[in-house]
């Protein structure tokens, strides 16, 4: 086999900019009570009832960079008892490269919190354990149902009805 140039140009492909950049990542808002403490902590090591909420706020900073905030909200109980509260603002700083207007809602509210999430997840774990309590393992959200919840609830408010109950 010969290694030989046949002069003609190889083929390139133009540099497309990625359809998002998180330039920051950071923790906005932290707060953890245990307001039943010390009592509830020797009753309620592996607390397995409680609630979770989650919101996501999306501020622009000026065009193509957005603020989009991920809150979490957690509220576990032991025999109707307040175990730990929860309250956490993950947020990331983002950059919107040149992609169809219709597609920056979608990165907005679905890519950008999906790639966050982990990181939210992750304090959320340690700071349960830290605060006396089995580590809180948040199981993965969908955000593109939330999302598609999101876009129903719009629409239902637009065309004059209430907002449909998930």
């Amino acid at each position: 086999m010969s290694d030989t140039d046949s002069g003609a140009p190889a083929p390139t492909t133009p540099y497309r900019a990625p359809p998002i950049v998180i330039l920051a990542q950071y923790l906005k808002h932290l707060s953890f009570e245990s307001p039943n403490a010390p009592a509830i902590l020797s009753q309620a090591l592996d607390v397995r009832q409680g609630r979770v909420g989650v919101d996501l706020r999306i501020t622009p900073v000026g065009p193509p960079t957005f603020e989009v905030v991920l809150k979490l909200r957690v509220e576990a109980t032991h025999e109707g008892k307040a175990a730990y509260l929860v309250d956490m603002e993950y947020a990331a700083m983002v950059q919107i490269g040149e992609v169809p207007e219709d597609k920056i809602e979608p990165l907005l509210m679905i890519e950008t919190p999906r790639l966050i999430f982990p990181y939210l997840r992750a304090l959320v774990t340690q700071l349960t354990r830290e605060g006396g309590f089995a580590p809180l393992l948040v199981n993965p959200i969908d955000f593109h149902a939330l999302y598609r919840d999101h876009k129903k609830k719009s629409a239902a408010v637009q065309s004059g009805g209430e907002p449909a109950q998930a």
